[in-house]
């Protein structure tokens, strides 16, 4: 045994403290449970007169919540409730569960006996009473909402809405750039092409020119003589019966620099 102090007397005396303690806590907790069922019987008396037969089965949960609550409040202070704000929240809608409770009590029993109540007992019946359910309701959601996790969580969700913010900030500036707007134009050429070769039904080539030296091989004499701008395109202005079915041409148009002339030269369109 360890312990310069340790006697069978004190483990005696330890052990009837501990017998007692327990004793006295499982009383508190059955005076408890007696005092909310006792609570909660009024507050069935008055809920109960307000609600269709037909429906009260339904409602038993929501005529027991206050309760509920009392009973499940102090458990969760002793092992949920460890943030301080969700701690002080907890307490408060402690308080208001249990002033209910026993506004219950002491409404129904002046009902009971018919009684001449206070005005504002009249009021606390109309108004309070048949919304105690969702008073309870309420209460717990805010718990939930202070719950160290629910704010962790919607922390994270906080900083990713801040992320997509920026990143559209930055994309909106971006866009404003030159080299971006050039990309658009071309981008926009593309599918201006597309929809006109699909509502007309011909082939809209994309115009490029380049500078040729007579022959066609792309490259320029040097000497300023015989160069030509050459496009490879279809003329937008054919409309023939060949081009309905199809069987339209491929046109090319060079345009001679020098002279200033246009030379148009047609062959089958590939297949």
């Amino acid at each position: 045994m360890e312990g310069d102090n340790y006697s069978v007397g004190n483990e005696m005396n330890e052990g009837k403290s501990k017998a007692i303690k327990g004793f006295l806590v499982a009383a508190s907790i059955v005076v408890y449970l007696v005092g909310i069922m006792y609570a909660e019987v009024h507050g069935y008396s008055l809920l109960s007169k307000g609600i269709n037969p037909d429906l009260l089965v339904w409602a038993l949960l929501g005529i027991f919540a206050l309760g509920i609550t009392a009973i499940a409040l102090p458990a969760g202070l002793h092992f949920w409730f460890h943030s301080p704000q969700q701690k002080i929240f907890a307490f408060a809608f402690y308080a208001v569960d249990l002033g209910l409770l026993f506004m219950n009590a002491v409404a129904d029993n002046a009902y009971v006996r018919n009684e001449t109540m206070p005005f504002w007992i009249g009021l606390y019946l109309l108004y309070v009473v048949p919304a105690t359910p969702v008073i309870a309701a309420l209460g717990w959601s805010m718990i939930w909402i202070l719950d160290p996790s629910s704010r962790e969580r919607s922390m994270i969700e906080s900083l990713r809405a801040s992320a997509r913010e920026t990143l559209a900030r930055k994309i909106m500036i971006a866009a404003s750039q030159q080299d971006v707007t050039q990309q658009v134009d071309e981008a926009a050429k593309i599918m201006a092409r597309s929809i006109v070769s699909q509502t007309l039904g011909i082939s809209v080539a994309s115009v490029t020119p380049r500078l040729t030296n007579g022959n066609g091989n792309g490259h320029s004499n040097g000497n300023g003589n015989g160069k030509k701008t050459k496009w490879d395109m279809l003329n937008p202005l054919r409309q023939s019966s060949s081009a309905l079915e199809g069987d339209e041409d491929e046109v090319e148009i060079v345009y001679d620099t020098t002279t200033g002339q246009v030379e148009t030269k047609k062959s089958p369109k590939a297949k």
